[in-house]
């Protein structure tokens, strides 16, 4: 009687090569983190979590923080693994951290927090996520006095500036020298944040108290804006400044 012929092997199933791979990635994180743990820093100085924070990768920042690493681990630069998720735009893995604990308000070497990050990685997702985590102070200022408004404003990021703002962003905060937001749309020309700013309630009449704010002298955005030669941006100014003295009353007969 002939042999039954062998029958093929059978191709594990889907959810079997995902738990494999899932395992054998677990494997090599641990590795790494062992590593990383007697060793110190490789030679681009990346921790594992920052590496995984940079390059988005959520289950692999999971398995890195099982695994015993600081949630706020930081770089040569002071910079957090939530700064790093943040600048690079990854909102799924900054949830994450921020679900570890990580501080939504820490400051790296140069004052910023991961909003100041996120903002200048136009990250809305990630502005969104930190803006809403408890404790988040949306209006932290840097080490040049600069809170996260007055970044999406010298951007001219009009979108993100209105963001802010509707997510609690104070719209008359003064950086060093007393500028607001408003000064740095104007002396930039970014119509689209001065729009954005003048929607929000920004102080026309609001002077600044020194001239270090690229060539101009101190005083209103209105000001600093004709110094600058920013004929559109000096044009809406004063459209909003008669607008308001019309609504004040101080036209009518």
């Amino acid at each position: 009687m002939d042999a039954a012929p062998e029958r093929p092997p059978t191709r594990p199933s889907e959810a079997t090569m995902r738990r494999r791979a899932a395992a054998m990635r677990a494997a090599t994180l641990r590795r790494e983190f062992d590593a990383f743990a007697r060793d110190g820093p490789t030679h681009d100085l990346r921790t594992p979590l920052l590496g995984a924070c940079e390059d988005g990768a959520e289950d692999a920042a999971r398995v890195i923080l099982e695994l015993g690493a600081a949630v706020d681990e930081r770089d040569e630069k002071g910079t957090t693994a939530l700064m790093t998720a943040a600048a690079w735009g990854h909102a799924g893995v900054c949830r994450l951290l921020l679900e570890r604990g990580a501080d939504v308000n820490a400051r790296d070497d140069g004052g910023d927090t991961a909003l100041h990050e996120a903002v200048r990685a136009d990250a809305d997702e990630v502005v969104i996520a930190l803006c809403e985590w408890p404790g988040c102070d949306v209006d932290a200022k840097n080490k040049h006095g600069c809170a996260p408004l007055h970044v999406a404003s010298h951007a001219g990021n009009g979108a993100m500036t209105k963001l802010l703002i509707r997510l609690g962003a104070c719209v008359n905060r003064e950086m060093n020298g007393g500028y607001s937001a408003l000064h740095v749309a104007a002396a930039n020309g970014s119509s689209s944040s001065l729009s954005a700013l003048l929607e929000g309630g920004a102080n026309i009449r609001h002077s600044a108290s020194e001239s270090n704010l690229h060539r101009t002298a101190s005083g209103t955005a209105l000001e600093l804006a004709e110094a600058n030669g920013q004929r559109e941006a000096a044009a809406m100014l004063r459209n909003a400044s008669d607008l308001e003295f019309q609504r004040s009353g101080l036209f009518r007969d």
